[in-house]
């Protein structure tokens, strides 16, 4: 039987909802700048003293994989280690593949634990969540519900003030507003 153990580093996962983000957008594709994103969660120190598992970008149409292309190689590298390379996952029901990947990241880490010989509990995980959307508060709740004392999961959002939920803000930890990043928005 593995030891219990509770001093492993926290993983971190970044999960980017682009139509939620570019949905204020009139032309998000050449009118946000998604480098200012990943500099914003750093200069937040969201990812500061965890290990980054991931990092995906998730979008609807296949065609809205390009204005990430070139971000993706390099977004999270300072965090991530030089092999960290984001992810940008194209599927129609972008919701459901960020509830999945939640969960896969839990478990993930849990298994993580197991093959180090060393069964670490609680789980610590924290979700950045780039999305305004609330129904990713449920699968938050049932995850804590889940796993009950056995699951510390901090949860950061970024959001446009006029897309986030009130149950978003209610349940995370920190809340950063996307309308207060700097140069996010293509002004010229």
């Amino acid at each position: 039987m593995a030891d219990i153990d509770n001093d492993m580093k926290p993983a971190s996962a970044v999960f980017i909802d682009v139509p939620n983000v570019a949905n204020k957008i009139a032309n998000w594709r050449t009118g946000l700048k998604w480098e200012r994103l990943s500099q914003a969660i750093a200069a937040s120190e969201a990812l500061v003293g965890t290990h980054l598992m991931l990092a995906n970008a998730y979008v609807t149409k296949w065609d809205d994989r390009e204005p990430l292309l070139d971000w993706k190689r390099g977004a999270f590298k300072t965090f991530g280690g030089t092999a960290f390379n984001m992810v940008v996952r194209h599927i129609d029901d972008v919701d459901s593949m960020i509830i999945e990947d939640m969960w896969s990241a839990v478990a993930q880490r849990e298994q993580e634990s197991i093959r180090e010989g060393i069964l670490s509990y609680p789980i610590r995980m924290r979700f950045i969540l780039v999305s305004g959307d609330g129904d990713y508060m449920r699968t938050i709740e049932k995850m804590k519900e889940t796993y009950g004392e056995n699951l510390e999961l901090e949860l950061i959002v970024y959001s446009w003030n006029s897309k986030l939920a009130q149950v978003l803000v209610d349940g995370a930890n920190r809340v950063y507003p996307l309308d207060n990043v700097p140069n996010f928005v293509r002004r010229d």
